[in-house]
């Protein structure tokens, strides 16, 4: 007797389960936990230092401890940062470190110090449009989006270099004691050419958020798929009706002609296999009757 046929069933692939909390749930996670991180903490950091902007406190026990909890976001961001390269896209990651062991560096010898510690308040500055880049890449706010660039040109490019004209009259105004013991040359200087190099930085940031040119598009003349502002390909599979490395696949054809035909990183692989586990399935035959 002849078996009728019946549709395949499709299932969903095994979903492979983590732990919360361990490396692995960490490495799958890193980026949404990091920009997590970085939202609350730059976000609270943002309003404390707007409110002394705006002179709501001028107390000297302020600026010490909101420059220590300044330094204690950097330290916990850098140790992130070297613990977890996937919390971030691989192109930036090498600024990124160079940018915290700098602040970091620099804001050991300015510990204490109160005319250089008050230049660093003013410094932070910067944060506001990295708190922005952030939240509309996590969100997908096309408000966010706006004013990204407008944002980073009045933070970056204008207010950073402002903010040492800023420091140069306080140190100025002090007595040749006081010069001595809070900014001496042997401080002085070297601070002056850390924040000139952070300032070329930013304007490599800047280079590649409003001048240099998308990517061109990879498959089928669809768009390239970049973080807002920074022009670094996102790890994006394809939904796909088979199961295996066909999102995988994708990510290589949507990453930048330069990257083409190098290993998948890290965290392009965690990309495409937390989006596999929602697009690919397997295909169950029926049995056949003897």
């Amino acid at each position: 007797r002849a078996t009728p046929w019946r549709r395949p069933r499709l299932m969903p692939a095994p979903i492979r389960l983590h732990p919360i909390g361990s490396h692995a749930w960490w490495r799958m996670n890193a980026v949404s936990l990091h920009d997590t991180w970085n939202l609350a903490l730059l976000g609270a950091l943002n309003l404390a230092h707007i409110g002394w902007w705006a002179g709501l406190s001028i107390s000297p026990y302020f600026v010490e401890r909101l420059y220590t909890a300044d330094m204690a976001y950097f330290l916990c961001d850098f140790v992130w940062l070297l613990a977890l390269p996937e919390c971030v896209a691989p192109r930036v990651w090498h600024t990124l470190v160079a940018h915290h062991s700098s602040i970091i560096g620099c804001g050991f010898f300015a510990f204490g110090k109160p005319v250089l510690m008050r230049q660093a308040l003013r410094c932070w500055v910067v944060e506001l449009a990295s708190w922005n880049h952030i939240a509309q890449r996590k969100w997908d706010s096309p408000w966010l989006e706006r004013i990204n660039k407008p944002l980073f040109i009045i933070t970056r490019l204008i207010g950073w270099p402002v903010t040492y004209f800023a420091y140069a009259r306080d140190r100025s105004s002090l007595s040749a004691g006081d010069i001595f013991a809070q900014a001496p040359p042997q401080l002085h200087i070297p601070l002056s050419l850390a924040q000139l190099l952070l300032y070329g930085l930013m304007l490599h940031w800047g280079y590649n958020l409003i001048v240099r040119k998308p990517d061109p598009p990879a498959v089928h003349g669809e768009p390239p798929h970049s973080d807002p502002g920074t022009n670094v390909p996102t790890a994006r599979a394809c939904p796909t009706g088979a199961a295996g490395g066909a999102g995988a696949e994708h990510v290589r054809a949507h990453s930048a002609p330069a990257d083409q035909g190098r290993p998948l990183t890290v965290l392009e692989k965690a990309t495409a296999a937390s989006r596999s586990l929602y697009s690919a399935t397997v295909i169950i035959q029926p049995k056949k009757r003897d």
